[in-house]
Formats: C-alpha cells, structure tokens, sequence
C-alpha cells in the first residue's frame, strides 16, 4: 500500500512539476531565448477594408502613345501584430564631422558640445571618442519645431548635473548627459545662454535670445529678452525678469548676485536677482555678444563687442563693475585707411572670452574671421595679442585647416593646458594638451593613405548626412556626399575615406550605374542642382548640367551603359549618350514626378504626387497605370522583381505586377510620412522624415511583417540605401546624425 500511495504522489509530482515547467515557459520564453529584452515590435491590428471607385483593378501595358486614366483608389489596409528580437547593430561612418557648434565646455575628462542642427555630442576621455548625447531632445523633428541648440553647461558643483538649452527651451540631465528630460519650454524659451548661481548650487538662470539673422553669427530668436530662474537645481522655473524688446546673448553672474547681460539692445546690470534692469554705458555702442567676470576679482567685467566699419568693437574691460571702461583690443583689430582722413575699421567679428584659470593676466578670445581666425591670447591682460591657431600648428585633417575660425572656447579647470574650440568652416573643432603650441581636430583623425589621398575615419562624431551610394560589384567602394564638403569615397566598406570632389556639394543622389559600373551620376544641390558623372567609379567629377536645369534624382538604365533618366524641374529627361546631353521625355499630364525604379531591367515606373505612371520600351510612351485619392502624396516609388511599393504621406503601398499588369494595391506599412522605400534582394526598406525611422520587410505577400529597425539614432531619415550584394546591409543617412551602417 505505501509503494501505490508513493507512487501515486511521484505522479502527481512529476504533473505539477510539468505544468510549472509550461506556464513558466509560456510566460517566460523570451527572456530564456532573448534575454537581452531587445524587441522590436509593430501594434497596428490586423484588418481589411476597400473603398472601390472603378470596377478595373488591373491594366494592361502596351504601345500607347496618349495616357489613359484607367485609375482606382480601391486600398486593402493588411497590417500585423507582430513581436520580432531585434538584433540589428548600426556603426557610424564617415570621415568625422561636428558641425557648427555654438557651445563647448570641457570638465576633467568630459567633453560637452552642442549643434545648432540638434543634439549634443560627449566624449568622456578628454576627446579621443565621442558618443551620440540625444536620448530626450527633440532636435529630429523636421521644421519649426526642431531643436537647434544654442547652449550645454554642466553644473560646476553638482555631478552628472547638465544643462542644455536652445529654441525649444531647457533640457536637464541628471545621468551626465546620457538622457535629457524638458523642464522649459514655451515661445518665450527660446534660450541663448545658461548660468549658475556660483554660491547657491540651486539657482540656476536661463536666458532667451541668440543673435539675429542680420548679423554674422545668423541666428533668430523672438523671445523679447526674458530671464528665467529656477531655484530647485533646474526641476521648475519662474520668469525672473525681463529686459524689454531684446535678445539675450549672454549673462554673467557676480558672488554678490548681480547679473550682466549682454544683449542687442545693449549691456545690463540687475541688483535684485533679475527682477528689474538698468543699462550700463561708456561702451562705444550697444552690440556687446558676451559678458565674462574676471575670475579673480568679480568687480572687473570684460565685454566682447561686434566690430562694424564705423565702431572698433573688440574688447573691453571695466574694473568697477561697469561704471567706466577701457579698449583692450589693441592689434586684435586694424584701422584699413580707404580715402585721406578717414578710417574704416576691418569687420573681425570676436566672440567667446575665456580667463586662465591660475593666472589672472592670461585671457583668450575667439575670432570669427576664417582667414587669421581661431584663438588669439594675450599674456599681459590685453596689451597685446598673439594667434595661437595658425597654419603651421594645426594638424592635418580632411578639411582646409587655412579657413577656419573660432566660435566658443573651453579650457579644462583641471588641466589649463587642455584647451578645445568649436571652428567654423570645414574644421569643426580642435583641441590643444600644451597650452596651444599645437592642435588636434576633435571629430576625425588620419588613418593612412589610398590613391594618393591621405584617408580619415570619424571619432564617433558625425554630424553631415548625404547621399551614398555602394558598387554594385564591389561592395567596398562606398561613395558618400558629406553635406555640403563635396564627395567622400571609401574603398574599405566605410571605414575609413578620402575626400575625391569639394565643389559638389549637397549631394541629393549618387547612382552607379549597373550596366557599367565606372560611371557614376550625381545630383547636388550647391551651388546649383547640377549633374555631376564620374567615369572612374567616384574618384574625380565633371560637371554635365544642360540649360540649368535643376536634376533631383537620376537613374541608370541596368542593361545600357550610356542611358539614364534624371528628374528635374522640368519634368523627366533621358540622356543617350551618357550624360553629355539631355532631352525631355513628354508624360502627358504628368506633374511632380518625384522617383524613378525599373522593374526586371525592363518596366519603367516613374511616381509623384498622386500618380504612377508606366513605360514598358524606355520612356517612350508612357501609361498612368493609378491615381491615388487626395490625400496621398507620393516621394518614392521602389520595383523590385514583380512588385512595386511607393511610399507615401499615408505609409508604403504595395502591389504586383504580372504579365505586364498591375493589380491591386495593398497598404502594407501604415506609418505616416514614409518618404522612401528601397532595398535589394528579397529586403524591402522604408524610411521616414518625421521621425517614424526606418522599417524593413521581406518580399513574402501582401501581408509580410515589417519590423522597426532603426535604433536609438531614429529621426528624419533623407538617404538610405542597400548593399546590392548583401541587402541585410543597409546604409542611412538623417538630419544632424551623420551616416549609419545596419551590420548584422
């Protein structure tokens, strides 16, 4: 009897034992097989409806030498629900670049910068690598609302504290810039500056305006000079005060809680916390960009004016807290005589001003002038002047290091040896371990040479996004329009580049043409939307434009070497002898045909607006195969083996096509404002320019899963393309990102 009962409850063990085990697993499946919790998921629901306006849902192609409108709107929207791991790893490449970037601070090992397109960068050992700072800021939104940021301060007493400002208001990190949350925000937040109370750690001011389009620094701000402060380190912030009908560029704050402000309309002093202003005078006018306490004395103020032909501008300094003022400009700025009796002052503009941290004679100023500009330093408290930036003690980078000037300056408090400037030009940004005897560039280094060219990768600071374009044959030849610097090219599959074109800049489209693999077609939007074509897969460039059109895409033909269909301003074109001239293609009613695709090397689509249109004998004659309903706007259209996707405002549509028909139309990524679609092989990718990232699907039906793959980096996505020998591959390009490589 005990053997039965015993194995009576070893049964009913090993049942319990089996359905733990299940629900366990039910519940806990992906941790066991995906334990890194990296998914990627679409939560659209599965449905379907069709809104028909014709009984005709194909058409036939043929020799038709007039358009017939055999349309439908007739759309079946097929979505899924889907949870899929998401693997996907992105790697930046690129030559290195930072843009303009109005503000740097260097703190130990930490380096801060912001650009004026959005986003932060931070390096955390003094340079040597940078990572994306992003993760909250709302920069990659496309039009007024994009955060262009003006300002980054970490706080001087708290760790990990860091403030960021710009035309959306305050960002606040509590992780040392790892992510950003908006404590300010508003049309009157619109911030130029941010300073600490220096003895009470929790007031903070923030204030609103940035020089305006009229003068050289090009910025626009309409918050009418308010002063903001928080007194909980940044969490909520109160409207202090207000300097009336101006814009704030810089403050200053003094022990005994006075605060300077330079503004447009004028420099400003408040006694009581920021609540009420009176404007400082003796200053030769009222253009002051910046507003500095001397480190050692707070009672002597040092203001940097802008210079224009009647008014020297330059420095100044006062050591009763402004109640007089003495020009210690000295050679910074030069008289140039134009007639008998009269002196025109050279416009140098100067804008940031620095103290040696030790030593209270040295002080540094940063010129905005490209040739002689950079960082000058006086060492007797500006008697006189000297340039520490000349050609000779700047390394070697891809950019011209003749033409570059400087923006803001940063010297490491722990170290005043380390020195980093932000630069305009082609040089972005430099950083110094010997006090300025040489420079460095902080976003690229060189790494050997090929073809004769010195060759460069990027630091992990990208900012430039363009156009790219892969060999078909040989995947390494990577061609990369680098904003508007001209032509990158890589022959090592995007690790390192050298730079083939400087005058082709903004590059919108970069085509190799299968057929023939040498020739290369470019479409650049600087100095004018011109065609430029390549003969030796990239390496040098002649210019091909006709009559000035303007080219806005371009497309080889996969079986002809010497032609290729371009979309221009007036309409499509085809060019028979590769490149050298070309003639208008007439598509009856045609408008805004914005893409172009060939499907099977033979059909020919070409989409915009609300069409897409056919030709199955090169462009000859021309069918308007559908006609989307009002809504829908298309940008591009992609036709791969027998389908044809076009995305849209409304998502990416997909359809077949067989025996030279097109069928019905199917909704199959429903995300709004999908603005390419593209791939290789059986990849399909789609991508966004209002921050909906990049998705991707497999040729499987019309109702294939498509996952969101974009990654952290996601925002509005201009140019993407596939590796044609490796689809999995895909290479994108965004606004103030840089140049992304998907690598699996």
């Amino acid at each position: 009897m005990s053997r039965v009962v015993g194995s009576t409850k070893s049964m009913i063990f090993v049942v319990l034992l089996f359905i733990l085990l299940t629900v366990f697993f039910v519940f806990y499946r992906d941790l066991l097989f995906f334990p890194s919790g990296n998914f990627s998921s679409t939560t659209t629901t599965s449905t379907s409806t069709t809104t028909s306006t014709t009984t005709s849902t194909s058409t036939t192609i043929s020799s038709i030498t007039t358009t017939t409108s055999t349309t439908t709107t007739s759309t079946t929207t097929i979505t899924t629900t889907t949870i899929v791991p998401s693997f996907d790893q992105w790697v930046l490449i690129g030559p290195g670049s930072s843009g303009l970037s109005p503000s740097i601070v260097q703190s130990g090992n930490n380096i801060y910068l912001v650009i004026n397109c959005g986003g932060a960068r931070v390096s955390r050992d003094s340079g040597e690598t940078w990572q994306f700072a992003n993760k909250g800021f709302d920069y990659q939104k496309f039009g007024s609302d994009a955060d262009d940021m003006q300002v980054i301060e970490p706080h001087p007493k708290i760790k990990d504290l860091v403030f960021a400002g710009g035309k959306t208001g305050v960002y606040r990190s509590t992780d040392n810039a790892l992510t950003w949350s908006r404590v300010l925000s508003g049309e009157e937040a619109k911030i130029g500056d941010i300073a600490f109370n220096p003895l009470n750690n929790n007031i903070i001011y923030a204030a609103t305006g940035r020089l305006d389009a009229n003068e050289p620094y090009n910025n626009v701000a309409k918050s009418e000079g308010i002063i903001w402060r928080s007194d909980d380190k940044g969490l909520t912030w109160i409207e202090a005060g207000k300097i009336e009908n101006a814009n704030i560029y810089s403050l200053a704050i003094s022990p005994e809680n006075k605060i300077y402000a330079a503004t447009n309309t004028g420099l400003w002093k408040s006694l009581d916390n920021g609540k009420s202003w009176q404007k400082l005078s003796g200053l030769p006018h009222d253009r002051p960009v910046t507003v500095k306490l001397d480190r050692f004395d707070p009672k002597t103020i040092y203001v940097v004016l802008l210079t224009n032909p009647q008014n020297k501008g330059g420095v100044w300094k006062s050591i009763d807290e402004g109640e007089t003022w003495r020009d210690i400009t000295s050679n910074l700025i030069s008289p140039r005589i134009i007639r008998p009796g009269k002196e025109v002052y050279n416009v140098i503009q100067y804008k940031d001003f620095e103290q040696h941290p030790t030593d209270n004679n040295t002080i540094f100023i940063t010129s905005l002038y490209i040739k002689g500009g950079g960082i000058w330093v006086s060492r007797n408290n500006g008697s006189s002047w000297e340039s520490l930036t000349t050609e000779e003690n700047m390394a070697e980078g891809w950019a011209d290091n003749k033409q570059f000037f400087g923006i803001d300056l940063s010297i490491n408090e722990y170290n005043p040896l380390e020195m980093v400037f932000t630069s305009g030009g082609e040089s972005n940004g430099f950083k110094t371990i010997d006090g300025g005897k040489t420079w460095v560039p902080l976003h690229t280094k060189k790494t050997g040479v090929v073809q004769g060219k010195n060759t460069y990768s990027n630091k992990g600071m990208e900012s430039y996004k363009g156009a790219i374009a892969v060999h078909p044959d040989n995947t390494g030849i990577i061609l990369l329009g680098y904003g508007d610097h001209g032509i990158f090219k890589s022959v090592d599959g995007g690790k390192n580049f050298f730079r083939v074109a400087d005058k082709a800049s903004d590059a919108n489209f970069i085509r190799f043409s299968i057929a023939d693999p040498n020739k290369v077609y470019m479409v650049s939007w600087q100095p004018e939307k011109n065609m430029w074509i390549s003969n030796d897969a990239g390496s040098t460039w002649e210019l091909r434009n006709q009559d000035n059109m303007e080219m806005l895409d371009v497309l080889p033909h996969p079986r002809k070497k010497d032609i290729a269909f371009a979309v221009s301003n007036k309409g499509l074109l085809k060019t028979e002898n590769g490149g050298d001239t070309w003639k208008a293609i007439e598509i009856p009613d045609a408008k805004n045909i914005k893409s172009i695709s060939f499907m099977n090397n033979k059909l020919l689509f070409a989409a915009g607006g609300k069409e897409v249109y056919m030709s199955s004998n090169d462009g000859s004659t021309w069918l308007l195969a559908y006609k989307f309903d009002a809504s829908v706007r298309i940008y591009s259209v992609f036709s791969p083996k027998s389908n044809i996707f076009v995305a849209t405002d409304d998502g990416v549509y997909k359809s077949e096509v067989t025996n030279e028909k097109i069928n019905e139309w199917f909704l199959v990524l429903p995300e709004k404002g999908m603005t390419i679609v593209n791939g290789g092989g059986d990849f399909v990718y789609s991508a966004s320019f209002n921050g909906n990232g990049i998705w991707m699907s497999r040729l499987n039906g019309n109702s294939g899963t498509w996952t969101q793959i974009t990654g952290e980096w996601s925002g509005d996505i201009e140019h993407m393309t596939a590796d044609p020998k490796n689809p999995n591959i895909v290479y994108a390009s965004g606004k103030c990102a840089g140049v992304w490589k998907r690598v699996n």
